[in-house]
């Protein structure tokens, strides 16, 4: 199972969703992690004041601090094989991360970004459903392109997305 060699049936099925060329689906999950990031933060800008903003932006940042130190720990329990050669660097001999790839930290962190942002808005009595579905839509399409980019396999992704989405519902009510 971590060895990458034998996936799956799930990572197997999921791997047809890799692109022909996988580096630019792999350059965009930074732009869509940004992207979640921003979505999560931007409600909290009517904050009549700037402690106010901090209270909230520093929940969100105490669920993202969390959900990296966890990734970093399975990661490097786990050790699981990432799904293939890497093709956005030809020329280097061996992947420093080659062996790092349950679960997705990308996808936790995106995530983590959105559901701690709703949580915390949601605690202080502030709706922010549409900001969720967008928030929600840049964390999944930053999961997809992390699959699509050839970085992580599928089951990499949900794993790290549920993650990201417990801890970003946790840590807002406990800080």
């Amino acid at each position: 199972w971590c060895d990458g060699a034998s996936p799956n049936p799930v990572d197997k099925w999921a791997a047809r969703a890799k692109w022909e060329k996988p580096c630019p689906a792999s350059r965009l999950s930074y732009v869509s992690l940004g992207a979640a990031g921003a979505v999560a933060l931007l409600p909290m800008s009517r904050e009549p004041s700037a402690s106010q903003w901090m209270a909230n932006a520093g929940a969100v940042a105490d669920s993202v601090a969390v959900t990296v130190m966890l990734t970093q720990v399975v990661k490097h329990t786990v050790r699981r094989a990432r799904p293939g050669a890497d093709a956005c660097h030809p020329g280097r001999a061996t992947d420093p991360d080659r062996n790092l790839s349950f679960f997705s930290g990308h996808a936790a962190i995106a995530f983590a970004l959105v559901s701690s942002a709703h949580e915390t808005n949601r605690l202080r009595g502030r709706s922010t459903n549409d900001w969720v579905w967008v928030g929600g839509g840049a964390a999944a399409a930053t999961a997809y392109l992390r699959v699509a980019g050839g970085r992580h396999h599928l089951i990499d992704v949900l794993a790290g997305a549920g993650v990201g989405y417990m801890v970003g519902r946790w840590i807002p009510r406990h800080v």
